[in-house]
Order: structure tokens, then sequence, then C-alpha cells
């Protein structure tokens, strides 16, 4: 599970930062075309909306990998490490449930788009499940990290990876 995650977690990286890229590389061309040429692609608006959502779930999904995602930390670093550490396994499994539920559903809608053959009602008629298929892949994603941390036992981490202990942070 650990391979599957660290490669999870290298394509989101790569094509999170692909996609930003992208998208301001189309944004930019956009506005200069408006600018210059009194022209635009009106299809930059439609793309680059699908593309916000999908770099938002890969974003939020590496950012959880990393324990990096928001806690009530001013609270949460008063309790004791065993403490500490049920309720990180207690997030971690409702998070796998939660993600699992929307992984579930999600896949559901896209199936639904893709048999009802429903189109966006805009200039390019995108296939409407294309964009839709973030949703699912972004639970996915976030559902491996999740799971990968509850096999690793890791119900707490800090940022650098310790359990967070003030005696793992001094080396004892």
């Amino acid at each position: 599970m650990n391979r599957l995650s660290q490669l999870l977690a290298r394509l989101s990286v790569t094509l999170g930062g692909t996609t930003l890229v992208l998208m301001t590389a189309m944004v930019v061309v956009d506005i200069f075309m408006r600018t210059l040429l009194s022209r635009s692609l009106g299809f930059v608006d439609e793309i680059t909306g699908y593309l916000v959502a999908m770099v938002t779930f890969l974003g939020a999904s590496i950012t959880f990998r990393e324990g990096e995602m928001f806690r009530v930390s001013f609270l949460f670093e008063k309790f004791p490490a065993a403490l500490k550490k049920f309720l990180g396994t207690v997030y971690l499994v409702f998070a796998a449930i939660f993600c699992a539920t929307m992984l579930w559903y999600t896949s559901l809608l896209v199936w639904s788009s893709f048999v009802r053959d429903k189109v966006a009602p805009t200039e390019l008629q995108t296939p409407i499940y294309l964009p839709q298929l973030a949703l699912p892949l972004g639970f996915l994603i976030f559902l491996v990290f999740a799971v990968d941390k509850l096999i690793k036992g890791a119900g707490v981490e800090a940022p650098d990876g310790s359990s967070g202990s003030h005696a793992e942070s001094l080396g004892e």
C-alpha cells in the first residue's frame, strides 16, 4: 500500500503542477488575445473551471497525506500522546469511510452522466462525465492515503512525519 501511496502522491503533484501551468498559460494567452486582438478563446473559462476542480482535489489529498490538513492544533497539542493517537485513528477511520462513500456516489454520478450522454450546455459541449471524473479520482486518492496512514498506524503525525511527541523531537 505504501508504494501505491507514494506513486499516487508523485502523480498527483506532477499532474497538479502541470495543470496549474496549463491553466496559467491558457489564461495568459486569452488575456493577450482579448487585449491585443480583440478576440477571445471562448473555451478557456470552461476548461479552467474543470481544471480548478481537479487541482483542488489533488491538492487536498496531498495536503492530507503530508499531514498539513487543517486541525485545531492549539487544542489538540494539549492532549496526551495516547489520546492524540486514538483521536487520530478515529479521524482516519471516519475519513476513509467518508471517502469510500463519496467514491461510490460520485462514481454513480459519472456513470449516470456517461450512460445518459449528458453534455455541458457550453460552446464545447463537453461530455459532462469527463470533468466529473475528477470527483471519484480525488476521493480514490484520498482514500488510498487514509488507508495507508491507518495501516502504518499513523493516527497522528506531525508534518515532519513523527508522531508529534516531544520525546521523539528530541531524539529520545
